[in-house]
């Protein structure tokens, strides 16, 4: 961005307001998987904390301190929030140019795995890597310590 010296800085400070705010996703690496790296979409603190409360729900993680199952929160997480997996810095695309996502037939298939959660705890090659990943989304979106149904429960 150039800097109009002509300008207050409360003119600057308007100019930038005035622009729309996009949230861009992020990249994580797989620490077991050299090369691939994972994109996600940020979640709005402000619209998705019903859908973390969701996550909860649907593994039973919101009525016990099992661990399992605020894994399998979290994993939810990654395959809702997964928008693309790179290898190399090249996109893993299905046969029809799509993105491969957490949410995909293909990575599925291609671990042998017809569940999705177990599918990308496979992928990950480690529960805690999964979890470390969702932690990470959790954290970027500014949704950790929001409220005791987060699945990362930070």
């Amino acid at each position: 961005m150039t800097v109009d010296p002509t300008k207050t800085i409360r003119e600057r400070l308007r100019e930038s307001m005035a622009a729309t705010v996009t949230r861009k996703p992020i990249r994580i690496d797989v620490p077991e998987r050299p090369g691939f790296v994972v994109e996600f979409a940020l979640l709005d603190p402000l619209k998705d904390d019903e859908k973390l409360q969701g996550f909860a729900e649907q593994t039973g993680a919101d009525k016990n301190d099992n661990p399992d199952a605020w894994l399998r929160a979290a994993t939810l997480l990654l395959i809702d929030c997964c928008r693309g997996i790179y290898l190399d810095g090249e996109q893993w695309l299905t046969d029809d140019g799509e993105p491969v996502t957490f949410a995909s037939s293909e990575l599925r298939d291609s671990v042998g795995i017809s569940n999705w959660v177990e599918a990308v705890w496979t992928f990950y090659g480690s529960k805690a890597d999964a979890m470390t990943a969702s932690n990470i989304v959790s954290t970027r979106s500014g949704m950790t310590g929001r409220s005791k149904e987060s699945p990362t429960r930070g």
